[in-house]
């Protein structure tokens, strides 16, 4: 192979890593470290509780949750790399024994004892997420999305600056 060839291979399985998640539900854009600690404050994260992060990347939302609020967590990401990555990250971090990341489809995965639930999906796959919400979280669990809204939930608060919608499971059947 010539090295034209060969770049143009890298090239390819560059986009393939970059771009593939996205059409599971969204590609990789890191939410910055102040809005997701203003979401987890939004969502009145507590010690102890359980929160989860759909599509985790890094799991920067879980080891924020760990270390601030004494939070347990669980991320669920389906990219090999980011997976791995966020591995890595909670093992850095000496939070092994209160964060694991699982490997997936977060569609596939009972959620039910989430206490919250942290996201920065596309609206649609929020629409796909709405119905397992509505089946699977207790009444007392609490949702953050950044930016994008879950269509057929309603916000129980908004933050306009921020672009962050909590969302209160107990709201969601008056």
């Amino acid at each position: 192979m010539n090295t034209l060839s060969i770049l143009i291979v890298v090239f390819f399985i560059f986009l393939i890593l970059k771009y593939w998640t996205q059409i599971f539900g969204a590609g990789y854009d890191p939410t910055p470290q102040k809005i997701a600690m203003k979401m987890l404050e939004m969502a009145d994260l507590k010690k102890k509780e359980i929160l989860y992060d759909l599509g985790c990347g890094d799991g920067r939302f879980l080891i924020l949750g760990a270390k601030k609020f004494g939070a347990r967590g669980i991320g669920i990401e389906i990219s090999p790399l980011r997976y791995t990555w966020a591995k890595i990250n909670v093992k850095l971090n000496n939070l092994s024994d209160k964060i694991k990341i699982k490997h997936g489809n977060f569609f596939k995965f009972s959620i039910s004892d989430a206490d919250v639930v942290a996201l920065f999906l596309f609206e649609p796959t929020n629409r796909k997420l709405s119905e397992k919400f509505k089946k699977e979280l207790k009444p007392s669990a609490r949702i953050v999305s950044y930016y994008w809204k879950i269509p057929g939930l309603k916000p129980s608060e908004i933050d306009k600056k921020y672009h962050i919608y909590l969302y209160k499971m107990k709201d969601q059947f008056n």
